[in-house]
């Protein structure tokens, strides 16, 4: 009797097993990120690029909640703050620049929209972003001056790291591939809470349901 309580107990924990892992899904996801002209930290920086994971559980039809992990890299885009340049004749001045990071950590939503082949989705995350400010490195020196001295400095807003909480709201679509992979194309619009950080990531996943 035991042993039949015993069996009975491991065939329904492993069903249960078998369906939560069927609720689990992992995405990995690549795309553009675009600098928006409101972004004060980061006006100097190009648009770039996006790379990112997530892991999903399917709650139901509509809804999946998501923990989402993505990194974003802006290159410098040549161009530095307007500063004063003393009237003297051969005074020279030249800016140099380092790429930008921002790293994502979030959780989040998904709801869909409609059913079909193609599943239209809302998103909604919220969590922590880590921003890397490269450095802009300002040189100034005299034409005139027989030993051709130098001066280095950094401006002062860049060259900085610190962590602020965001949100986002996106709209995507879910296209199945096969029994296991679908294929996401998303767009988001991103903002640290205090307004000074935004960026539009625009991305495609490809989503893998073991």
């Amino acid at each position: 009797m035991k042993r039949t309580i015993c069996l009975a107990a491991l065939i329904f924990f492993l069903q249960n097993f078998s369906h939560t892992q069927s609720d689990i899904r992992v995405e990995l996801n690549a795309g553009l990120s675009l600098l928006s002209k409101l972004n004060t930290v980061l006006p100097y920086w190009d648009n770039g690029w996006k790379i990112g994971i997530g892991v999903l559980y399917v709650v139901s039809q509509n809804v999946q909640l998501s923990a989402n992990a993505g990194y974003n890299r802006f290159g410098y885009s040549g161009q530095g703050p307007t500063l004063a340049t003393p009237r003297i004749v051969g005074f020279r001045r030249e800016m140099t620049g380092e790429k930008s990071n921002i790293y994502e950590i979030s959780l989040g939503t998904r709801l869909f929209i409609s059913r079909g082949f193609v599943q239209p989705f809302i998103s909604i995350r919220g969590g922590i972003q880590s921003t890397q400010v490269g450095e802009i490195r300002i040189m100034e020196w005299m034409e005139q001056n027989p030993q051709n001295t130098l001066t280095h400095y950094v401006y002062k807003s860049s060259g900085i790291n610190f962590s602020k909480p965001f949100a986002s709201i996106g709209f995507g679509v879910d296209v199945p591939i096969n029994s296991s992979f679908n294929l996401l194309l998303e767009g988001i619009f991103a903002r640290s809470f205090d307004g000074a950080q935004l960026y539009y990531p625009v991305f495609a996943s490809l989503q893998y349901e073991p």
